[in-house]
């Protein structure tokens, strides 16, 4: 500077910022694991969903058999109880007859319940219905000519055949409805084991696209 006049101050040197680009890869991939992690857990809750409705599916076809096989052994009643009455006379013997008769029509209700939202399963309702009603009516006629007519009655009805091929029409309902029921839940079985296997394959997709992008990322 000249005499007289002010010092000049030398000018500053801006130091420019230096990129931390290990920084910016830790977020990358601190981003990334959170987001895989939240697709984990959300699919983690959708497989236990499903577990739930196949477990769900399972316990129905449950009750559903279940239900059948009462239907059948209340048939046997009705038919051991009828069958006592007409060789013996005694109104003792029919006490299998009445309780079968109770319960049958419970267990017809319970299955309506059950099955009554399947379409196939609603033709194999019907054809219960129909089947059991005249094999009702059938037994009521039984015992009925047993008390007025005696023995001799009861066993001309008998004799007709018609009581023997009504059981064995009600059995071919019952089976039916039973291999029904058994088809969807090997259906519905097969279909949960599909999705997740579905699912296995997502995930383990996801989490190896997570280390590739991480290896492609840091070695940039």
């Amino acid at each position: 500077p000249k005499i007289g006049e002010p010092p000049v101050a030398p000018p500053s040197i801006v130091k420019a910022e230096i990129p931390r680009p290990g920084r910016d890869l830790t977020l990358s991939g601190f981003i990334a694991a959170a987001g895989v992690v939240v697709a984990l857990v959300c699919a983690t809750y959708w497989l236990s969903l499903q577990q739930g409705r196949t477990a769900d599916w399972v316990s129905h076809t449950h009750e559903v058999l279940t239900s059948i096989a009462r239907t059948r052994t209340a048939l046997v009643d009705i038919q051991n109880g009828h069958r006592g009455f007409t060789i013996s006379g005694h109104e003792s013997d029919l006490e299998p007859y009445e309780s079968g008769r109770a319960a049958i029509q419970a267990e017809a209700a319970r299955l309506r319940g059950l099955i009554g939202d399947d379409p196939v399963q609603q033709q194999h309702l019907a054809a219960l219905d129909s089947a059991l009603a005249k094999r009702l009516a059938t037994a009521s006629q039984l015992v009925a000519a047993r008390r007025s007519g005696g023995f001799e009655a009861a066993k001309a009805i008998v004799d007709t055949g018609v009581p023997t091929g009504e059981m064995l029409r009600l059995r071919a309902v019952l089976r039916n409805m039973e291999a029904e029921e058994e088809r969807l839940l090997r259906s519905r079985l097969a279909e949960h084991e599909q999705r997740v296997q579905w699912f296995w394959v997502g995930m383990s997709s996801l989490v190896l696209a997570l280390f590739s992008g991480l290896v492609v990322l840091y070695r940039q």
